[in-house]
């Protein structure tokens, strides 16, 4: 009796076991998510196959309990559901995240300080939301975050000095498809490493003249698709690795600066132009005034603006390969001109071939190089003026130490050879005849070592 009492009550026990397992296996594929009075609910796990990459299956969620996640989760896809904001407990304690994914939702606002414990964050989408405004502290703490979309928002008004302070890591951001009105002076002075800029699609009226400072790692800036009316090209000379402008479709107007500015770039860096649809290359289309409406810029002349120096003509030219022959042109002719000689006279364009004759015309200001190029060639000179006499020194040591090998190598070997004996001979005796102190002459027989040298 007492066995089988032992039996039962063990066989009672697994079973429990077995039910509480089950029930507590269930409650975590069911999770409820409450919000305004509506619910939803999770019918997976989303942190499975992999603990650290957890997904949540788009929806209409509002709000998740962080306790759905692990602590040490390193990416998050709460992609396609109905989140409206982002406070500053929602990240609050995941040291680890890297990847935040929160396109195509409902965000219209961003506490300020809401990623101060993400500094391992490296990408963040929140593309196609409602944002409307940004400000200096709206990513505060995302030192090493490196790519940040926020394309298809509803961000208005000016982008304003430090708004991306912060992110001094960036390597990518996207803000094309908003409306933004105009770039004020050094938006991302902070971001050296800055590689791609897209603010396409935007309303931009207005650019600083230093609204790129310090970008110098920068290789594509998209600014097409705006109401851009004129831009100083002059301020995208010191980013030298600047590989790509799209300026296509904005309001140009045209006048005889804009003409110079834009020449003189073509000019110093060698870009190609091309107005054919959708590229990516270089383009300006004059909007006003309106008798140049329609018109690219580099079709215009000098002679074309009352308050332009020099008489010079040029004929219009719509196919794009005479253009690209145009701009090589004058890439070419840039190379071979002594930078002084650019301040005294500006080549517009030219290309015999295709009908563009070469313009030209006398700036009303001298080009001066930019405070970067200034500083660059002053180290320069400082290194040569000190590598230059180190060098002399050096190769003079170096003559003397070989000099002097040399030398003492040959006297050694001279020497070696006396001392080897390797010379014959015999003694023969030769008369040596001497004088005394009276004037009387003797002679003695003197002994005399002949040698006779022998080859090795």
């Amino acid at each position: 009796m007492n066995t089988l009492y032992k039996t039962l009550i063990v066989f009672l026990y697994v079973c429990s076991a077995f039910k509480l397992d089950y029930a507590l296996t269930h409650l975590n594929r069911r999770r409820t998510v409450r919000s305004e009075g509506s619910q939803a609910t999770i019918n997976y796990n989303p942190c499975e196959p992999i603990p650290t990459i957890c997904s949540l299956k788009p929806g209409n969620l509002t709000t998740v309990a962080k306790s759905t996640f692990p602590v040490n989760v390193t990416t998050l896809y709460m992609g396609s559901n109905c989140f409206e904001f982002i406070n500053v407990t929602d990240f609050q304690g995941f040291f680890d995240l890297t990847d935040l994914i929160l396109s195509s939702n409902r965000i219209s606002n961003i506490d300020d300080n809401s990623f101060r414990d993400q500094a391992q964050l490296q990408n963040v989408y929140l593309d196609n939301n409602r944002l409307s405004s940004i400000n200096s502290e709206t990513f505060a703490g995302l030192t090493g975050l490196q790519e940040l979309d926020m394309s298809s928002n509803r961000i208005d008004g000016p982008l304003r000095t430090g708004t991306f302070q912060h992110l001094i890591s960036l390597v990518h951001l996207l803000l094309n498809n908003n409306r933004i009105t105009e770039l004020e002076e050094c938006i991302l002075c902070n971001t050296s490493s800055l590689v791609t800029l897209d603010l396409s699609s935007n309303m931009i009226t207005t650019v600083n003249k230093d609204a790129f400072k310090g970008l110098v790692n920068l290789e594509l800036l998209h600014l097409e698709n705006n109401r851009i009316t004129t831009f100083d090209f002059s301020a995208l000379v010191a980013l030298s690795k600047l590989d790509t402008i799209a300026t296509h479709n904005n309001n140009w107007t045209c006048t005889c600066q804009l003409l110079q500015e834009y020449s003189l770039f073509i000019m110093q860096t060698g870009f190609l132009i091309n107005c054919a649809e959708n590229s990516e290359q270089l383009c300006v289309v004059c909007s006003e005034p309106q008798q140049f409406n329609d018109t690219k810029i580099y079709a215009l002349s000098a002679s074309n603006f009352t308050d332009c120096g020099g008489t010079t003509t040029a004929m219009a030219t719509t196919d794009t390969e005479a253009t690209t022959s145009a701009a090589t042109e004058v890439t070419s002719s840039a190379n071979n001109t002594n930078s002084g000689e650019i301040a005294s006279e500006m080549m517009i364009l030219s290309s015999t071939a295709t009908g563009v004759v070469v313009t030209t015309s006398t700036p009303t200001t001298p080009y001066t190089l930019p405070p970067e190029a200034i500083s660059n060639m002053r180290t320069m000179y400082l290194i040569l003026a000190i590598a230059i006499p180190v060098g002399v020194v050096l190769v003079i040591s170096l003559v003397a130490v070989i000099y002097t090998s040399i030398s003492k190598s040959s006297l050694k070997h001279t020497h070696g050879s006396s001392a080897l004996g390797n010379t014959n001979g015999a003694f023969t005796t030769i008369p040596m005849e001497s004088t005394d102190m009276n004037g009387t002459s003797s002679s003695a027989p003197v002994n005399v070592f002949e040698t006779t040298e022998t080859g090795n």
